[in-house]
């Protein structure tokens, strides 16, 4: 916790943000297209996608690693941002009715998340274990 925070700065929650920007307009932008509605693979790689390029990011930007007290942290910004992005999107086009209150939109966007992140460790552990590539 401590090599996180000492490391922590404003780039953590920029790609905090840009993540939850691209996970949120690409949602809509498929769910407008009506993607959603036929493939469950769209909704996974648009959940996984943000959140890979996130971890990333942080590997360039501090060339290390995070570690997975770090990501969750980190993790837990971008579900902030996405709650909130969310949340703001549905009550401008007078949809949030949909969701039913704020408290299931939170833990939608926590499930997301994290959701993605069980996802992701196992294939970064596999692919640095078989093929010496680390994904982050």
């Amino acid at each position: 916790m401590k090599a996180f925070t000492r490391s922590f700065s404003y780039r953590e929650i920029l790609s905090s943000l840009f993540a939850a920007l691209m996970l949120v307009s690409t949602g809509f932008l498929c769910r407008s297209l009506g993607l959603f509605d036929r493939r469950f693979i769209v909704a996974a790689v648009i959940t996984i996608i943000p959140i890979l390029l996130q971890h990333r990011f942080y590997l360039l930007e501090h060339k290390k690693r995070n570690r997975i007290l770090g990501r969750l942290l980190h993790n837990l910004i971008t579900a902030l941002f996405i709650f909130i992005l969310i949340a703001t999107s549905l009550k401008l086009v007078d949809r949030f009715h949909h969701i039913g209150s704020y408290s299931n939109l939170m833990i939608l966007s926590i499930f997301l998340v994290y959701s993605a992140e069980l996802i992701l460790s196992p294939i970064n552990l596999i692919l640095s274990r078989v093929f010496k590539l680390k994904l982050w």
